[in-house]
């Protein structure tokens, strides 16, 4: 109803407090009119508070591949990650999701130590509708859990035919 403002559960699905929060900023905006906060964000991520935590923004793999078969896939487990086996946290993986014919990012989901701090990243990603490319080309700090995001990106590049030619033993 006009002049009516609410926030949180009362207005449906997701039943999240930073959802619930963003809400009330956009209302309180709203009923004030104050031009700042004028909408919800579209991508907002999720975070499950278990251990390990469970984080993801974006697409599903699954949810990808109903809407086009033009869909990659890169993955990094935590075990191979410099932070986590230092730290002696190692479960755990991220996986990214994207457009496999320009690598725009689709996707990411995070389980492990820090996977709800992390998605942020991806988030970032996707507001600007970028490439899996910009985690290659970032120079992250080492040793990080976040440098993760760069080996996923790896993991999702086609592989190479050899231009050298066979290789002679």
């Amino acid at each position: 109803a006009a002049g009516v403002y609410a926030a949180g559960d009362v207005t449906g699905p997701p039943g999240l407090g930073s959802v619930a929060m963003e809400q009330a900023r956009v209302a309180m905006c709203r009923a004030f009119a104050i031009p700042f906060k004028e909408s919800l964000d579209s991508m907002v991520p999720t975070g499950i508070y278990t251990l390990p935590e469970v984080s993801m923004v974006g697409l599903t793999e699954a949810a990808a591949r109903l809407a086009s078969d033009d869909v990659g896939t890169g993955r990094t487990h935590f075990s191979g990650n410099a932070r986590a086996r230092i730290s002696g946290s190692t479960e755990g993986m991220l996986k990214l999701v994207f457009r496999a014919s320009d690598r725009r990012l689709l996707g990411a989901h995070i389980f492990g130590e820090e996977a709800t701090e992390l998605i942020h990243v991806a988030q970032a990603l996707l507001h600007r509708e970028g490439a899996i490319d910009e985690f290659i080309d970032t120079t992250f700090n080492f040793p990080t859990r976040a440098d993760a995001f760069k080996y996923a990106a790896y993991d999702g590049l086609p592989p190479r035919a050899s231009t050298l030619g066979p290789v002679s033993s």
